[in-house]
């Protein structure tokens, strides 16, 4: 199971909000559709998925509007939940029997080198559709968070609270020889 550093009401907002895109279609269509995470920030689906997280979302120096935003367009192409982290679920054999990961190690360490917030999200949009849009929405919202944090305020003095080392661990450890 994954732990997060996100706090118990995000989960459950993110977990409420999330389980109802499948009943409304046109939000979902509406996240989907963005090319770039701040393409949303106009949208009545964006202000759909504020008006569902706690307050301090919308007026968060920690979470700015422009994570929020990432937050919902790359949750929203998720169609089924994992109960893997992130990370793991990329390290899964694509086939079943098979030994090739579902995102090969070239690509994995060019998501890992993500430097800009485009490459960042471009490599989840990747990630999310070679996963056949199955992950853990918590895992997926808590890294992006934890991307947007080191990228601002430095990463942690503890690598083991830093979201590449995590990743690695997580895909390494879990690719199969």
């Amino acid at each position: 199971m994954y732990l997060s550093r996100l706090k118990p009401e995000e989960i459950k907002s993110l977990t409420n909000w999330w389980s109802r895109l499948d009943k409304n279609r046109g939000v979902r269509a509406q996240l989907r559709r963005a090319s770039h995470p701040d393409d949303v920030l106009l949208t009545d689906a964006f202000y759909d998925f504020l008006s569902h997280m706690p307050s301090d979302w919308a007026s968060n120096e920690q979470i700015r509007l422009t994570d929020a935003a990432m937050v919902a367009v790359i949750l929203a192409r998720v169609e089924v939940r994992d109960n893997k982290s992130f990370a793991k679920s990329l390290a899964r054999p694509k086939n079943e029997g098979g030994t090739k990961p579902v995102m090969s190690g070239l690509r994995f360490q060019q998501l890992l080198k993500s430097r800009s917030r485009d490459d960042l999200f471009k490599g989840l949009c990747r990630a999310i559709d070679l996963l056949g849009r199955k992950a853990n929405i918590e895992s997926i919202a808590d890294d992006i968070l934890l991307w947007f944090s080191e990228t601002r305020y430095g990463k942690s003095s503890n690598p083991m609270h830093q979201l590449a080392v995590r990743w690695a661990s997580d895909y390494y450890i879990n690719l199969k020889d």
